[in-house]
């Protein structure tokens, strides 16, 4: 299964433990480098490292602030890392994936997530086709 790239990184944050894990065995499986953060606030505090080709893959609802947010707050800041936005959310579901869609190189998938959706997901991110 050997699809990652060792220069890539994909940066998980979420603040389900059981997911985070989850995701993580998913794409080590594929080669990829993983690290990931129970919240957004852990990740604006490690920061982004600038010297490897990123993929976000970040929860919408987090306690402190939304995936939306974090993301809004990143591309303010200059990265324009691809991502991929995920929620179970049920009610204004439409709302978060209308505004996710106007987040350039930003993906959105609904949970559960299904694993050959998303590893596509995170290729097409890290080819910079996330938009397409």
């Amino acid at each position: 299964m050997r699809n990652g790239h060792r220069a890539d990184l994909i940066i998980i944050v979420d603040d389900d433990a059981a997911v985070r894990r989850s995701l993580t065995l998913l794409l080590a499986a594929y080669d990829w480098d993983v690290v990931s953060f129970a919240s957004a606030g852990d990740l604006l505090s490690a920061g982004l490292p600038r010297d490897r080709r990123l993929c976000l893959v970040v929860d919408q609802e987090m306690p402190g602030m939304t995936g939306l947010d974090l993301l809004s707050a990143l591309r303010t800041a200059g990265h324009r890392q691809p991502a991929i936005l995920v929620t179970g959310l049920v009610d204004g579901r439409r709302r978060v994936e209308q505004v996710a869609r106007g987040i350039p190189d930003t993906v959105f998938l609904h949970k559960p997530i299904d694993a050959d959706q998303f590893v596509h997901c995170v290729q097409r991110c890290l080819s910079g086709a996330a938009g397409d």
